[in-house]
């Protein structure tokens, strides 16, 4: 929940972090709209801006549903869809002036590059299209460093090349 989440965030920010990423999503969409969701992340950002981190926005991978044709398709939860929740994050990002990685855009390319076949093997468990299999965990990981290394180029020589 966001209250666990909120106390986690407090207890990471006494440590004095230098970076902290901000990325949920997929269970709040559930909850409540975009709107909601985007005012929330705005206040995340704005603790770590204020204990004296820099924040950096992600938006939630794809869930891995695909069409008929072989592609991704956005799940509707309650008329909501998660490409609406990227867009939130992406605003809040451009609001605050925080680094955003895009990872809703990043993922569907990915998994509609690779198709349903190759995308079934990054399930957690053989129905679970929104957890990863660690083989899947280690290729969204790839995507983010390649991603980190061009958004925020003083991060990359702490990257894995």
């Amino acid at each position: 929940t966001l209250d666990s989440l909120s106390k986690k965030l407090d207890a990471l920010l006494k440590e004095k972090p230098d970076y902290v990423i901000i990325q949920f999503g997929h269970n709040d969409m559930k909850r409540y709209d975009a709107k909601v969701y985007g005012e929330k992340l705005k206040g995340y950002v704005e603790r770590v801006k204020k204990a004296g981190s820099k924040p950096i926005v992600f938006s939630s991978v794809t869930r891995r549903h695909f069409n008929e044709n072989g592609k991704i398709q956005s799940v509707v939860f309650s008329e909501r869809t998660l490409p609406e929740y990227a867009l939130s994050a992406k605003a809040v990002a451009k609001e605050t002036k925080a680094p955003f990685l895009d990872l809703n855009t990043i993922s569907i390319e990915h998994h509609n590059k690779i198709g349903p076949e190759e995308s079934a093997t990054y399930n957690f468990k053989s129905n679970d299209k929104t957890h990863f299999s660690p083989k899947g965990a280690k290729k969204i990981a790839e995507l983010i460093i390649t991603e980190l290394k061009t958004t925020i180029p003083e991060l990359k020589p702490y990257l894995p090349k």
